[in-house]
């Protein structure tokens, strides 16, 4: 069998307990109990050589400060692509063998997956969005301007009739698509299949109302086994996309994706139960790029506001993730949810630097004082005053060679890399500081560098990098798109 092609490259970030080994050997434990249980048992044998080509290994190790009796830092480790499946979503088999029983090593204390290096062969079979940015956008012939989405507020507890009257009126007054909210499915006083009957009508006569394409979704729910059930529902109906909860499970996009052609949501709902835990988890970026490789036209994940503990840094990488070029992938469209008012419509564009995102308002548009039409009308207002006002770039790539255009900032992002580059370059002794720097390529980023660079850059703009922040700093473009949100904050504290 060919074992040549390029591995999966995992980057962990890991804490380790010095009693029981080194990082290094904790982690190659790690690699053989993920892949080749019992290759120890095999060195000196005939079968060993065969089986080491499948073997996961430890490629980089970068340490951190650390106290006590713990090592942490950061670890690259590649798994061999041709030790997992090739058919399906080879997601599915990459997570199993990447976080299995990766965290119950003896000596283990954290381990968080910050990040995958896909090979190609792998992309090549993986089917990412039908639609994504430009589909979305031809559906509803809307291309100058962010999409406003509204989720069903009240979550639950109204009929369907209602949810209808408040479809039509959240889509006659501006929105562009009205979603089923992810509490509900199927109650006995919302029967799913009236539900969509009413909600999908609703949309058709706002169309006619107003001459612009509108969306209504329906949420799928969680039990799988019902799904033909509620496609045939959804079809019937004709309604315009699905929402889906994956949770950890990206397959699931790819099987709704082979049930319909219709456009799909993948929402956010209980991923903190994997993405917040304190020993082992996966970073929510991450499980959003997941998402969009596994089918998903649209991603919906929380923003930094009152109501949500969002780092600003975390909402700018789950932007990215939608959106970065990821080889032959389309874009996904980002919808951040959480407090959208009308003042935040520009928060996601000081990032992007264009308008491909959607703008998620609940209470903004279904709880407003004057009514459902009042709200949704200042909302799309403010979409439209942002896209006369600010001239989008033609791209969604958020690679430094491209400029974020800031709101009252100092600086873009292509500014911000020239700045700091030299900066970059003298503390850590490389000689180049750009988006493919990382702590692990580059062998002059160790601990105590990292700790100087940071307080370097605290100095210049005066702004500070909690602990929190620090240790997921470990890419040139990780520091320089938080630095960037950070001086964003700052800019509008300065105007407030």
């Amino acid at each position: 069998m060919n074992t040549s092609s390029s591995p999966l490259s995992v980057t962990f970030y890991f804490e380790t307990s010095r009693a029981v080994g080194t990082p290094e050997e904790i982690l190659t434990r790690m690699c053989h109990e993920q892949t080749t249980t019992g290759y120890d048992t095999l060195v000196g044998r005939a079968a060993a050589p065969r089986l080491a080509p499948f073997q996961a290994t430890v490629q980089r190790i970068r340490l951190l400060p650390s106290g006590g009796d713990i090592d942490c830092g950061y670890a690259e480790v590649d798994f061999p692509w041709q030790s997992m499946s090739h058919t399906g979503n080879a997601l599915e088999d990459a997570l199993t063998f990447v976080m299995g029983e990766s965290s119950h090593v003896k000596g283990m204390l954290k381990l968080r997956m910050v990040d995958l290096g896909f090979p190609a062969d792998m992309l090549r079979t993986l089917p990412g969005p039908r639609h994504g940015v430009p589909g979305v956008r031809r559906i509803l012939g809307v291309q100058h301007r962010p999409l406003l989405m509204g989720p069903m507020r009240p979550e639950v507890g109204l009929a369907p009739e209602e949810y209808a009257r408040i479809t039509y009126e959240a889509l006659v007054a501006g929105g562009d698509i009205v979603k089923d909210d992810e509490l509900l499915v199927d109650p006995p006083y919302c029967p799913i299949q009236e539900r969509a009957t009413l909600c999908a009508r609703a949309a058709r006569e706002a169309e006619q109302k107003t001459g612009e394409r509108k969306m209504w979704i329906l949420h799928l729910g969680c039990d799988i086994s019902r799904f033909d059930e509620f496609f045939r529902i959804g079809e019937a109906a004709k309604i315009d996309g699905y929402m889906v909860q994956p949770r950890l499970t990206p397959s699931l996009l790819t099987f709704v994706r082979s049930r319909t052609e219709l456009p799909i949501i993948a929402h956010y709902s209980m991923l903190t139960l994997f993405t917040r835990y304190a020993h082992v988890g996966i970073e929510l970026p991450l499980m959003l790029k997941l998402f969009r490789l596994s089918g998903a036209d649209i991603l919906t994940f929380p923003r930094p506001n009152s109501r949500f503990d969002v780092a600003t840094e975390e909402f700018v990488a789950n932007l990215k993730a939608a959106v970065d070029p990821l080889g032959p992938i389309r874009p996904a469209f980002p919808f951040p949810t959480g407090g959208n008012r009308a003042e935040d419509a520009g928060q996601c564009f000081s990032v992007l630097g264009n308008f491909d995102y959607g703008f998620v308002a609940g209470s903004a548009m279904f709880e407003e004082a004057g009514g459902i039409g009042v709200g949704a009308k200042r909302l799309r207002e403010a979409l439209e005053l942002l896209s006369t006002t600010h001239a989008p770039h033609a791209t969604t790539d958020l690679s430094p060679s491209h400029q974020a255009v800031q709101n009252g900032g100092p600086m873009t992002v292509e500014e911000l890399y020239a700045t700091l580059a030299p900066l970059a370059e003298q503390v850590l002794h490389i000689a180049k500081f750009d988006h493919a720097t990382t702590m692990i390529s580059a062998a002059e980023w160790d601990s105590l560098r990292h700790i100087q660079l940071l307080g370097a850059i605290e100095r210049k703009f005066d702004i500070k990098i909690s602990a929190d922040d620090s240790f997921r700093l470990c890419s040139a473009d990780k520091l320089i798109h938080y630095v960037h949100a950070r001086l964003q904050e700052k800019a509008r504290a300065t105007h407030a």
